[in-house]
């Protein structure tokens, strides 16, 4: 599972890191255009069009690194007063609303698809790209992170079936304002010897 868990990691900062650099190239490209259709009267056609699929998959992209981060929107402030067993149900909840989210967004997703492929269908641009294209994608965008949901929820009801509760609060609760200054300050101080034992650098 631990390995599993890893590998899935590695390739969610992997995609993460090329859809950065597709963000870094489509800002180059768009300043280039701008430049050059106010100084040289040339405009180079499809710039919002591929803009608008690149945001697309970014997007989905980043459904999954938020999750493995624990940094989709959550509502503390009543969560930090159970009791550690209320924690971990309420994960749990949170846990189960968001699998059938994202794999309602998946199951939608290659539905469009599979309808473009069957029709051929091509953007309504002077470009007609094939749709197929970026809404593939898109499509396997979202069906990386329900199966990671997925997964997850595997991982924290096998805990729960085991009686470890805590398992189930580290992998899923919330990141509390302590875990969030030692990230901070992570980046800010040097090593120490206790990070060094921990693996953390």
């Amino acid at each position: 599972m631990n390995n599993l868990d890893a590998r899935l990691s590695s390739l969610v900062r992997v995609l993460c890191l090329l859809a950065g650099w597709s963000l870094l190239g489509y800002s180059v490209v768009t300043v280039a255009a701008t430049l050059m259709r106010k100084y040289l009267h040339i405009a180079i056609p499809g710039i919002d069009e591929y803009g608008g699929y690149v945001f697309a998959i970014v997007s989905a992209i980043g459904f999954s690194y938020a999750f493995l981060e624990r940094s989709h929107i959550r509502v503390e402030v009543l969560r930090e007063k159970m009791s550690p067993r209320t924690q971990a149900v309420f994960d749990m909840l949170a846990l189960v609303s968001i699998v059938f989210t994202s794999g309602f967004l998946a199951y939608f997703a290659f539905d469009v698809l599979a309808h473009s492929i069957a029709l051929d269908a091509r953007a309504n641009t002077p470009l007609r790209t094939p749709m197929v294209f970026p809404q593939a994608l898109w499509a396997g965008a979202l069906a990386l992170f329900a199966l990671i949901c997925v997964f997850y929820l595997l991982r924290c009801s096998a805990a729960i079936l085991k009686g470890d509760m805590n398992f189930v609060r580290r992998l899923m609760g919330g990141v509390t304002i302590s875990e969030e200054i030692h990230r901070d300050m992570q980046g800010v101080l040097p090593p120490t010897d206790d990070d060094h034992e921990k693996g953390r650098v």
